[in-house]
């Protein structure tokens, strides 16, 4: 779900022309496979608003629904 979804993140770099390096994410996922939430774990961009526009992006993100009320997955993205 993860490889599909970070292509939509690349819009956060319109005006963010030095945004590289690796964002880690933390997403909670509830049982129906919608995002709860999405923290940054590290800032490895360092680029203004980047990190929270990525962040804000991946709530939108789906994931197979699932038994559990809610999973927690940690995402490493790296942008060049």
């Amino acid at each position: 779900a993860i490889a599909r979804f970070q292509e939509q993140t690349l819009r956060c770099a319109d005006g963010h022309s030095n945004a590289s390096g690796t964002l880690s994410l933390e997403l909670v996922v509830s049982c129906d496979g919608r995002v709860k939430s999405v923290d940054v774990l590290d800032d490895g961009v360092q680029e203004g608003a980047f990190a929270a526009c990525v962040a804000d992006v991946m709530r939108y993100a789906a994931f197979p629904a699932h038994a559990r009320d809610e999973v927690t997955v940690q995402i490493p993205l790296r942008y060049d």
